[in-house]
């Protein structure tokens, strides 16, 4: 008789709902006792060790790995269904525990901004608060045609600032920033970039507001500056 599986490992408790759903599969399996992992392995393309590990709950395996396991158990559509929406969960469940162990404590004060290396130090304070998400993500986020992968790159690396107020605000927007604390950071961009010549608003004619984030900017702009930071298109 083989030893008892160890316990699922409830670090994360909705990943641990699937690996519970995967071992009930399992002991449904078989005529008389559940199938082996190495019975089940030959039913499908992966390795037993590989099922095994899905069935523990110490990492969240690949859909097409769930899928094998649930048909070399020979389960029907309504627990299938269920392994779609706890494995739906535990990924963003894991989303969110990678995150938050990637975060930082430091809270980003772009009120204390004075020149272009406390600016670039703030960016990167709310980049590690943001829980530091790969550039794809900040890319993506931001739009790729307002924060290319490069440029993301060079501001959590402290080699550059972000090149235009546009950018600047997409890449606030991508480190989730909140609105309430968006106008700080209009404040440090001005503070440190200098305020916009007040007569000659086409300067900026290359904003077209439409984020929130933008939109917020476009608000504040005027309120600060008395004119409009966007020119009609």
């Amino acid at each position: 008789m083989g030893r008892p599986e160890a316990p699922v490992d409830r670090t994360v408790p909705e990943r641990a709902e699937l690996s519970e759903l995967l071992r009930a599969a399992r002991a449904r399996s078989g005529s008389g006792k559940p199938l082996t992992y190495e019975a089940l392995a030959r039913r499908t393309a992966w390795s037993s060790a590989a099922l095994k590990r899905a069935a523990s709950g110490r990492r969240l395996p690949a859909w097409d790995l769930v899928e094998a396991f649930l048909t070399a158990c020979q389960v029907g559509s309504a627990m299938r269904k269920d392994a779609l929406h706890l494995y739906t969960k535990a990924q963003h469940a894991v989303a969110l525990r990678a995150k938050e162990e990637r975060a930082t404590t430091v809270v980003p004060r772009p009120q204390l901004v004075t020149d272009e290396a406390d600016l670039s130090r703030a960016l990167r304070d709310a980049y590690g608060y943001a829980g530091r998400p790969p550039v794809r993500t900040l890319s993506q986020r931001a739009g790729q045609w307002v924060l290319p992968h490069s440029s993301a790159h060079r501001i959590i690396t402290a080699r550059a600032l972000p090149v235009n107020v546009g950018q600047y605000v997409g890449f606030l927007e991508a480190c989730e920033v909140t609105s309430k604390d968006l106008p700080d950071w209009f404040t440090a961009w001005h503070k440190v970039m200098g305020p916009p010549w007040s007569d000659t608003p086409d300067e900026v004619s290359w904003w077209r507001t439409s984020t929130w984030g933008e939109e917020l900017y476009e608000t504040w702009f005027y309120e600060t500056y008395g004119h409009s930071a966007t020119v009609a298109a």
